[in-house]
């Protein structure tokens, strides 16, 4: 039976900050195989590694991403990274990449056509998924770049929706739907889909993941999901 990938949650984030270069880096010598991440658009257009509207959790700032430019959030936060950077470190140390557009945002769907021109290059050296909550999203991309995988985020929220009408090709169910419900984990994959969960730290909840034969687990515990699914 195969076992999950291992995708680290914004890197090795339980140990580092996260989204940051020291994250990223921690979760490569842990053993993973996969980095996810979340893209926001600057005020002046870069696609940068950030979760949150604004910057009050990494730097105590209430700016927005969308309302400053690269440049201020760099001086407020020198550790913020660009997709770039993070696309060069995934292709010389061979990491697949899940790379969450957040929304809503200002600029709508620009951050998936930005994106879209970012990544196009490593499309033949990385393994690459865009996921989004956002059932506009998942089409935006889906015309655009039709080869992409197109990953369906579902919460308790959007699952309805999601499920009828997302032409995403993957789905990324949070962990508790799985729990409620762990047969949908082979309905999907027999519809040919991809099932990467989120976010999974717990031994017991790796351990069902890998009963379920879930495709990707989702975690801030690279290191620990490693020992927990048998990894060398």
């Amino acid at each position: 039976m195969p076992k999950p990938l291992i995708y680290a949650h914004r890197g090795s984030s339980f140990d580092h900050p996260e989204n940051s270069r020291v994250a990223f880096m921690a979760a490569i010598n842990e053993g993973a195989h996969g980095f996810e991440t979340d893209l926001r658009l600057t005020k002046d257009g870069k696609v940068v590694l950030w979760h949150d509207a604004n910057m009050a959790k990494l730097a105590n700032d209430n700016s927005s991403i969308a309302s400053i430019s690269y440049h201020e959030i760099k001086k407020k936060y020198p550790d913020v990274l660009l997709l770039e950077e993070l696309l060069e470190i995934a292709k010389k140390h061979k990491i697949a990449l899940a790379l969450e557009t957040k929304h809503p945002v200002p600029s709508g769907n620009e951050v998936e056509l930005k994106t879209i021109e970012l990544i196009k290059p490593f499309l033949e050296s990385i393994k690459i998924s865009l996921l989004s909550f956002s059932w506009l999203a998942i089409e935006k991309t889906a015309r655009e770049l039709p080869e992409l995988e197109t990953v369906s985020l579902i919460n308790p929220i959007n699952q309805i929706i999601m499920k009828r009408f997302s032409s995403g090709n993957s789905v990324a169910p949070e962990l508790a739907l799985i729990k409620a419900d762990p047969a949908q984990v082979a309905r999907y994959q027999n519809e040919g889909k991809r099932v990467f969960v989120w976010t999974v730290n717990e031994i017991s909840d790796l351990e069902l993941c890998a009963k379920l034969s879930v495709d990707v687990v989702i975690t801030d515990m690279p290191a620990r999901a490693v020992s927990v699914l048998g990894y060398p």
